[in-house]
């Protein structure tokens, strides 16, 4: 999906109208992952959230991404302007890589762990991928407590289940 025609400079990226227009594609809305995230960001609502790949490159399926398209410069430079104070990784490949870059080591699913980014504190909430296992219930429970975890403050351990 094209990023930039939904760039201004002056008010930053529209959402509203890149989500609409990723819908409005043929076959679209069976997109199991894109569901899960779209029910996710409305759980977590009113936190502003952020979406970001771990790499930024897309490709069909994770394998198809090449050595030089594993680049992560991106990442930390959103994650450093951004300063999160919470990032829920979804997947093996974002746990490891952002595992790696904050020097916690590889997250595993349903875990809590504090941790710096770029001398910001956050929370690094890993869990497995949104594209198999997930109920549209469990992404709005998930959702209301990382939302629940975030206004409370750092905190670190098991999600609920």
């Amino acid at each position: 999906m094209p990023f930039w025609e939904f760039w201004s400079d002056d008010t930053g990226f529209n959402r509203t109208a890149w989500v609409r227009h990723y819908y409005s594609r043929p076959g679209a809305t069976r997109n199991a992952t894109r569901n899960r995230i779209e029910r996710l960001v409305q759980a977590l609502h009113p936190l502003r959230v952020i979406e970001l790949n771990a790499y930024p490159y897309a490709t069909k399926r994770e394998r198809d991404l090449t050595t030089e398209m594993k680049d992560g410069r991106v990442l930390a430079l959103m994650l450093d302007i951004a300063k999160p104070k919470a990032i829920f990784l979804f997947g093996r490949e974002p746990a490891r890589v952002v595992g790696a870059m904050l020097g916690i080591g590889c997250p595993l699913p349903g875990t809590i762990q504090p941790a710096r980014v770029f001398g910001q504190a956050t929370l690094v909430i890993a869990e497995t991928h949104l594209s198999r296992g997930w109920s549209y219930e469990r992404v709005a429970q998930e959702g209301a407590q990382v939302r629940q975890i975030v206004c409370q403050g750092p905190a670190s351990g098991q999600l609920a289940r």
